[in-house]
């Protein structure tokens, strides 16, 4: 972990709210002087980056709903088409992330446009989450799809059991729940047919291998 160190000037009592949100007070130093009401304090111990993940920059805008999902995750790499394996520092693979394999004009509307989805896979080759990517809905519906954990409704599940799974839409947010509804389920259904005819040429092959 890379620790920064800086100087900054704040008023007295003033409160850093962290990335989570959660109030920390910061300690006050003496005056820098006596009218002028700020205090001269040295902050290392508040801020923190966290390294990088080494991602392709197609998938890039999925990066921290990846490391939220998967903390360990350090590196991801194209593994297929629409396909990218996930790694932790130890080249360790840890997950999976499945991307649409389809136009933007074939996804499906939500309120005010099309929402580009991908669903991430745990090592137990189950669905860690659905990830929202690129869309033009309104904050105010995609918040609340993630307030009633929408995108965690398919956790758990592996790929061949998503396209028979019923999944309810949100109230007050039922374009885009659907929307999402429907773009997992396509997903899902695009990469079992695949791997279906992909076992199917494999079969062929062999057989045809035991002929000659």
């Amino acid at each position: 972990m890379e620790f920064h160190i800086a100087f900054a000037i704040f008023p007295e009592k003033t409160r850093l709210r962290t990335a989570l949100r959660s109030p920390l007070e910061i300690p006050r130093a003496p005056p820098m002087h006596p009218s002028s009401g700020n205090s001269l304090i040295l902050i290392s111990d508040y801020f923190s980056d966290s390294p990088d993940i080494r991602i392709p920059e197609e998938v890039r805008h999925f990066s921290d709903d990846m490391r939220n999902l998967l903390p360990g995750a350090a590196e991801v790499t194209p593994s297929g088409e629409g396909i990218y394996t996930v790694r932790d520092a130890k080249r360790n693979t840890i997950g999976t992330l499945y991307l649409e394999r389809i136009s933007d004009d074939d996804r499906p509307m939500g309120y005010a446009g099309t929402i580009e989805i991908a669903v991430l896979f745990g090592k137990d080759s189950t669905v860690a989450g659905v990830l929202i990517g690129k869309n033009q809905e309104t904050p105010s519906f995609l918040n609340r799809l993630r307030a009633a954990k929408f995108p965690e409704r398919w956790n758990g599940l592996r790929m061949e059991e998503i396209p028979g799974r019923e999944i309810d839409a949100v109230t007050g947010a039922t374009y885009s729940s659907t929307a999402i509804r429907t773009g997992v389920r396509k997903l899902a259904e695009h990469y079992l047919a695949e791997g279906k005819k992909s076992s199917e040429e494999r079969k062929s092959l062999t057989k045809a291998e035991r002929v000659a």
